[in-house]
């Protein structure tokens, strides 16, 4: 079965959280492939410039979480592992690239985890709450 390494980053800023509407219709975080042996705040800024434009973010450091999911592709189940980072960002977005994403929007905790569809996001979002809630 292939396998396939992708880095989130949840972003925040002002008590809010970026979530972006993907192509297939659900909302997320950002997100890009990446190859385990990069570090992995670089490939971070990168996926957030290339993306978002993006270029100022400020990682916790202590901040880890992950997930996985499979998805199908040309006929084909993938498996993917996702480790989310956690960055602060002072910018306001101004691009977003039509190639993965259709929306973006900065929105509080409680409505971004009713906006969330799926359960590992959702934790996700709880840890990174929480994180900056006690950090």
């Amino acid at each position: 079965m292939p396998q396939e390494q992708s880095l989130g980053i949840v972003i925040h800023s002002n008590k809010q959280f970026l979530l972006l509407l993907s192509k297939s219709g659900h909302w997320t975080f950002l997100k890009g492939n990446y190859n385990t042996i990069e570090d992995k705040e670089i490939v971070a800024r990168k996926i957030a410039l290339e993306k978002i434009r993006i270029t100022t973010l400020f990682f916790s450091k202590d901040f880890k979480s992950a997930s996985d999911y499979f998805y199908m592709q040309n006929g084909k189940i993938i498996h993917k592992d996702v480790e989310f980072m956690l960055a602060e960002t002072n910018e306001k977005l101004t691009f977003l690239s039509t190639e993965d994403y259709v929306e973006a929007k900065w929105i509080n905790f409680e409505e971004a985890l009713s906006t969330l569809k799926f359960t590992s996001l959702k934790n996700t979002l709880i840890e990174a709450n929480n994180f900056l809630k006690y950090h």
